[in-house]
Order: structure tokens, then C-alpha cells, then sequence
């Protein structure tokens, strides 16, 4: 059965990593199932904080990638990440898009699948899934505002109280409401959603990265030579530590400077920070004066697997208060590459009970448990490698896209089915 299919996010290709990178991916797969799909987005900006040079200056467009009928609008993006300007962010999409969105009406989608961030997107959505005769799907890939009240970003209590009765009021008027893993999904349930309408959409991996990766199962001794360590003069007998991904706030990136900093006299290890984000020059000048520190810019697609190849050990520091509220997607890449991790994350987490067993996970902002557990794993190969090739078989059991995006296919099917 093929459908019209409108996806309405935030965040879209060509953005390379978070929510844009996995909405690209899912309109793409479902248009090469012969699914029509249409998608509203803002121009892109992420994880840069700043418009994408070939898109600046312009408000409305209307583009093909990938076969997808891709429709544009401009949005205010702050360079700053204070709780008032993040809100008008996510607020001014909501409110350009509101002609692009309503132009699909007469399109007449079988389904409006909406991503948040941004939750403000989700009454205009509603009133077109109405008028349209269309059933309405909510993914939270980011509870964007529990994640700014667990930073602590504002006391303003009445506003939370406020929002937490919004949210649960238009939760429920959608057909369907997904996120990304268990813990959300339970968060989901205390927040007041009909759990019959709550269903698990977890992220997925680049299968490709399984391939590359595989030979380490059979050859625990195999040189992890590669261009990227070529082009940082590190030899096979040195030990890169790696964080790839957004610099955020609640990423917590202080750690690993610190740690940095700590181990600088260990001149057999070296740590690589890849991408960008409203953080980076805030880390760059704290790292200033450490000879240990590689910075990268975010890499193009085409490189990020042999990137993350690269490294011996993937670093995934987290804030203790957002514990849950978010599922980092970079940890997917980590795990696919047969490498093992050093994660922050509090006892019973998602994120605890999912590297558990593929690298240590220790009391988030320690630096001293932080470094411990990376002395740990450069001192034992045979604990890197049998680490390493336990997530990369986790992500093949559990994180296929074929499988994940199949069985997205199926419930969407069947929930349009009702409305026949």
C-alpha cells in the first residue's frame, strides 16, 4: 500500500548528525519504497548554530533531494544558547512554516509524521492532519524543554506547571506518539499519553559500518592504521581517545578537557574532538595549552565511518540532570564501529543499561572515575576488543534500519488503515 506521506521536523538533510540526519534517512528509505513524500523543514543549521551559507538569505524554497519534495522556510537561529532565545528558536519555525505546512492540505497526506523539536510544531500539525482527513504521528527523538528545565536554565515554575499541561493536552490528540528508547518511552507514560497509543521507534545504524568493521571479530591484532591517523602522526602504538558529535551544552564536553589535562603526561594518548556546536570555541580556549588535544570539524558522511574506526576508545560524556530525557544518537556510530566507550550516565539510565556491556560506564562529571576507566581500557586490548565487537553486535541484533524503518512502514500502514 502506498501512501502520501508528510513529514514535518525541524531538522532535515542535508544536516549531517542529530535529528536532521535521521529524518533525511527515513523520508529517503520510505520514498525508495515507492511512498510519495513531501517534507516542511527549516533551512538547515545544525549543529553549527548557523544557517548553511547556500541557504542564507532566503525565506521561502522549494528543493528536490534525494527524490523527496523538500519545502523550506526561514527561521530565527540564535548564536547564543540562553533558555529565551532556544524558545523563540524552536517557536519561530512553528510560526514560518505554518504556510508551507497548510499548502499540503489539499495534497491531502494519509499521515502527518511530526518530529520534535520542536513540540510547538504540534497544534498546527494537528489542525492539518484535521482538514486533510489524515492521521497524525508524534516521534520525540529530544524532550527539548525537560532538557532546558533539567539544565536548570530557568526557575520559572509556573511556565514548566504550564507547559507539562500543554504538552500532555496535544499529546493525546495525536494517533500515534514514538521515541527512541525505553526510558522515554516510560517517561512518556508518566507524563499522561494513553499508552495505547505509544509505540518505540529507536534510532538505527549505518549497516555499512558493520561490514567495515566485522574483520575485528576474526583478527584482534588487525592495525588500526587509517588516514586520519596518518594525518595526525599517531602510530598503532598510541591510543586515540575520541569524541564525535555535537558540542553542546548538555554534552558536558568540560570532562573530557579536564581529563585531557589530567593524563597530559601520558604522551601515548591523544584526544580527538570532532564537530561543532555553540560549545566549541568555549573548549578550544580552555584546552589551549594541551599538546593532547586533535580538533576536527564535523566530517562529511562519506568519511565519518573511517573516522570513527579511527579511534581505540569513543568518550561519551553526559549531564547527570538529563539523564533519559535525551538517547545520544552519536552513540550508535560508537558502537557500530567495533570500538569500545567510556560513558557518564547514573545507575538504571538508559544509557547505563545499553553500554553496560560495551564499555564502562562511570558517575557522570568524575573526572577522576573518567580517566580511571580510560586507563582501564588502553592498558587491556583484549577487554577493547571484546568490548568493542559486543556493541557492534548489539547494533546488529537491535538497530538495522532495514528492520527498524520495515516495521515503521507497517504500523503506519495500519494506522491509516483505520481512517478507511
Amino acid at each position: 500500500m502506498l501512501m502520501k506521506i508528510l513529514i514535518y521536523s525541524l531538522n532535515f538533510s542535508p544536516e549531517l548528525t542529530g535529528v536532521g540526519k535521521y529524518s533525511g534517512e527515513m523520508a529517503k528509505w520510505l520514498a525508495e519504497r515507492g511512498h510519495d513524500i513531501r517534507v516542511v523543514t527549516a533551512m538547515p543549521y545544525y549543529p553549527n548554530w548557523k544557517i548553511f551559507k547556500e541557504y542564507s538569505k532566503k525565506y521561502y524554497i522549494r528543493e528536490k533531494i534525494d527524490n523527496l519534495d523538500v519545502w523550506r522556510s526561514f527561521h530565527y537561529v540564535p548564536r547564543s544558547a540562553s533558555t529565551v532565545k532556544r524558545v523563540l528558536h524552536l517557536i519561530s519555525f512553528a510560526a514560518t512554516s505554518i504556510p508551507n505546512l497548510f499548502a499540503q492540505i489539499l495534497w491531502r497526506p494519509k499521515i502527518v509524521f511530526v518530529l520534535e523539536p520542536t513540540f510547538f510544531c504540534a497544534p498546527s500539525a494537528l489542525i492539518v492532519a484535521k482538514l486533510s482527513g489524515s492521521k497524525a504521528w508524534l516521534h520525540i527523538q529530544d524532550f527539548e524543554l525537560d532538557a532546558v528545565f533539567g539544565l536548570k536554565k530557568t526557575k520559572a515554575l509556573w511556565f514548566k506547571r504550564l507547559f507539562f499541561w500543554i504538552e500532555k493536552l496535544f499529546m493525546n490528540c495525536f494517533d500515534r506518539v514514538s521515541t527512541i528508547s525505553v526510558k522515554m518511552l516510560e517517561l512518556l507514560k508518566t507524563k499522561g499519553v494513553v499508552e495505547k497509543k505509544i509505540a518505540l521507534l529507536p534510532n538505527w545504524a549505518d549497516m555499512r559500518m558493520l561490514e567495515w568493521s566485522k574483520s575485528l571479530k576474526d583478527d584482534t591484532k588487525l592495525s588500526l592504521f587509517n588516514n586520519f591517523r596518518s594525518e595526525w602522526q599517531v602510530s598503532d602504538s598510541e591510543y586515540v581517545l575520541m569524541y564525535s558529535g555535537n558540542m553542546g551544552e548538555k554534552q558536558g564536553l568540560e570532562l573530557i578537557i579536564e581529563s585531557a589535562r589530567s593524563l597530559v603526561d601520558c604522551e601515548n594518548i591523544k584526544f580527538v574532538m570532532c564537530g561543532d556546536g555553540v560549545v566549541r570555541e568555549k573548549l578550544i580556549k580552555i584546552a589551549k595549552d594541551l599538546p593532547n588535544v586533535i580538533w576536527l570539524s564535523l566530517q562529511p558522511q562519506v568519511r565519518l565511518n573511517e573516522l570513527l574506526r579511527s579511534a581505540d576508545v569513543h568518550l561519551l560524556p553526559q549531564l547527570a540532570n538529563i539523564a533519559d530525557l535525551v538517547l545520544p544518537s552519536k552513540l550508535i556510530g560508537m558502537m557500530a564501529s567495533g570500538r569500545p566507550v567510556v560513558a557518564c550516565a547514573n545507575e538504571g539510565t538508559e544509557l547505563q543499561n545499553v553500554v553496560k556491556d560495551c564499555g564502562i560506564v562511570v558517575e557522570p562529571e568524575s573526572v577522576e572515575l573518567f580517566c580511571n576507566a580510560i586507563k582501564t581500557l588502553i592498558n587491556d586490548e583484549v577487554l577493547r576488543i571484546r568490548l568493542g565487537n559486543a556493541g557492534r553486535d548489539y547494533v546488529n541484533r537491535n538497530l538495522n534500519q532495514d528492520i527498524i524503518l520495515s516495521n515503521l512502514e507497517f504500523e503506519i500502514i495500519n494506522l491509516t488503515k483505520t481512517s478507511t
